[in-house]
Order: C-alpha cells, then structure tokens, then sequence
C-alpha cells in the first residue's frame, strides 16, 4: 500500500519532529550542565593536584570535602552569611589536609584559592 501525504502533512510533521529534536538537544546539554556535587568535588581536588603536588590520601580526602562545599552550594537562595561560612570551612579544611609548603603555594595562586573556596582575595 503506497502511502500518500500532501505537502502541507509533510510540513506539519517535519515541524513536529524539528521540536522534538530541539527538545531532545536543550535537555542533553541541561543535563550536562549540571555536575552532581561528587564529581565536582573530584574535580575541584583534581585542579588542585595539577597546581600544588598532594601527598597519597590527601586528593580523596580533599574530594570529599570540595563535594559537602558543592552539595551546600545546591540549597537555593544560600545566604552571603552561609556563603562566608561555608568559605571558613573551606579553608579551614584545606589548611587542616595540606601541609604548610602546600598552602603557601596554593596562596601565590589566589584564582584557584577563590574557586576552591569562594573565598576572595580580600577576605584573606
């Protein structure tokens, strides 16, 4: 059986499909977007290994305390005041797990300081 469709079915469906390829598209790259707080965490100690070299233990310990900083950042509508607490946590930890020599050297990198901990140069 030979199916016959007029131009303007063809239109309508080529429309149709269109949108839900464009839908399929935006949902993939929202979905990528979005980085679950773990996987941040291990990036974040990650960067950190790049720049200032970590002793055995210390990236994982580190992971985990960079996932609790993105997990809190997840809370919608989180306070400056929650913000700078959780940014004295931050390195309060980091201070706690890297040796001196290892802060020192992370210091004299401030932008990675900032992003590790949401703490600006100022604050310090």
């Amino acid at each position: 059986m030979i199916l016959l469709i007029t131009e303007n079915q063809y239109f309508k469906m080529k429309k149709a499909l269109s949108i839900i390829a464009f839908m399929f598209v935006v949902s993939i790259s929202a979905n990528a977007q979005t980085q679950n707080p773990k996987e941040a965490g291990k990036t974040d100690a990650k960067n950190l290994s790049e720049f200032v070299e970590l002793k055995e233990g210390q990236q994982d310990k580190l992971a985990m305390y960079f996932a609790t900083k993105h997990d809190a950042y997840q809370v919608p509508n989180l306070s400056d005041a929650r913000k700078a607490a959780l940014g004295d946590y931050m390195m309060t930890s980091l201070t706690e797990i890297l040796t001196p020599e290892q802060m020192a050297k992370l210091k004299t990198n401030p932008a990675l300081l900032n992003k590790l901990t949401g703490i600006t140069s100022a604050k310090k």
